[in-house]
């Protein structure tokens, strides 16, 4: 953090890219470089030498225009050093810099997930890269590669008209990426263009933008796009957004003008269509930082949230809405989140709401207490997002199999 924080202060303009490779690993450990590159001021030969010294400053003038105390750098090659690393710099005046630095890493005892089921999707698939920045073009060409597909890369709308219409003795483009900006011809004229012929009328196409406007989104529908992205585009956003894009294609099978075209997938649409609406979810936290902290946590996983500050609100929301899960603090004023679960359960008449404590506490017999008090599972503080993707994912699971049944029931 404190070196992309110096590569951003020193550059004006240009790029910073941070960089994480492999150097060597065995069974066992793995030694991590990490580069943070940056097109900035660049520094002198002497003052890389003296940089990671105490209270140093590449410029040490009184009319310096950065500021600092010059004890970030030595504070960074002290806590790589005791990782087990080395740390450097590597620089020229009006060029830019590279600082990186290397640690030594234990691996994982369980090793690393297998690639999800629905990357089979865009495995294969051939894609389209249009965007004149070089570090976007690699971005993107990493993130399809790791999906099992296989990108082209151009620079310009122009580019991108004279790959699709060389296609004769290859297989055509299933998808292409469109940056908005890029000098003469711009995503959207790009993609008008490219609906206008006949290699480009099946074409997928996407638009990535660096801001969103009002009406973006009906001139990108307008223009024939499936898609539209804000930058800057996260693996996940965009995986599920290529996804999306082609699993919900027109039938093809149907005469023109009975088709219906699929709607603009968006950032928000695809916040929509992860979120989890047939799961109810309240919690009861009394801390006003660990209610937002919580509640970016329940986002990021696709859940809304209602948030309660204590045991009494808890039991006021319960008569008011059927929740399919409660997190319970188990400390919070007026009536604490065990009194609040020995009420909810003395009074439960048919449905039996699940409640998962959360708790500062992580000291041995707390699961078992919170147990007897007629919660159902426990997460300890500070919560992590694979703890509470994993309970809600049981609870989900619990959740589709209750509806199974009242289904086969009502049959």
């Amino acid at each position: 953090m404190n070196l992309a924080s110096n590569a951003i202060k020193f550059t004006d303009s240009g790029d910073v890219v941070v960089e994480v490779t492999v150097e060597a690993q065995s069974n066992e450990e793995a030694i991590i470089r990490i580069a943070v590159t940056d097109s900035g001021i660049g520094i002198s030969d002497e003052a890389c030498e003296r940089l990671f010294q105490s209270f140093s400053q590449a410029d040490g003038s009184t009319t310096r225009k950065y500021g600092g105390t010059g004890l970030g750098l030595a504070i960074c090659k002290r806590l790589v050093e005791l990782m087990g690393g080395t740390i450097g710099v590597s620089s020229r005046i009006g060029e830019g810099s590279c600082f990186w630095f290397t640690v030594n890493l234990r691996k994982q005892a369980d090793g690393f997930r297998n690639a999800e089921g629905s990357a089979v999707v865009l495995a294969g698939l051939r894609i389209l890269v249009v965007d004149d920045n070089a570090i976007n073009r690699k971005i993107l060409e990493l993130m399809t590669k790791k999906w099992g597909m296989h990108p082209t890369l151009v620079h310009s709308g122009s580019e991108a008209l004279e790959a699709l219409s060389g296609q004769h003795a290859q297989p055509r483009f299933d998808l292409a990426l469109l940056d908005v900006d890029m000098g003469p011809s711009g995503g959207i004229e790009v993609a008008r263009e490219i609906k206008t012929r006949a290699e480009g009328a099946d074409l997928q196409l996407v638009l990535l933008t660096s801001f969103g406007r009002r009406g973006d989104a009906k001139i990108a529908r307008e223009a024939g796009l499936a898609a539209y992205l804000t930058k800057p585009i996260r693996e996940r956003q965009l995986h599920d957004c290529l996804v999306a894009v082609m699993t919900q294609r027109p039938d093809s099978s149907r005469a023109p003008a009975e088709r219906a075209s699929p709607p603009l997938i968006t950032r928000h649409t695809l916040a929509e269509t992860k979120a989890q609406v047939d799961l109810r979810v309240l919690l009861a936290e009394d801390n006003i930082i660990n209610q937002k902290v919580a509640a970016r946590l329940f986002q990021r996983l696709g859940y809304r949230i209602d948030v309660v500050a204590n045991g009494r609100e808890v039991l006021e929301a319960l008569s008011r809405i059927h929740y399919d899960v409660v997190f319970m603090d188990c400390q919070m004023p007026e009536m604490d989140g065990f009194e609040a679960t020995h009420l909810i359960r003395e009074r439960a008449q048919s449905d039996r709401v699940p409640i998962i404590a959360m708790t500062a506490n992580a000291m041995q017999g707390d699961r078992e207490r919170c147990l007897a008090a007629g919660m159902d599972d426990y997460l300890s503080k500070p919560i992590s997002v694979e703890a509470l993707a994993g309970v809600l994912d049981r609870i989900n699971k619990e959740h589709a199999r209750v509806r199974t049944g009242k289904s086969q029931e009502a049959a």
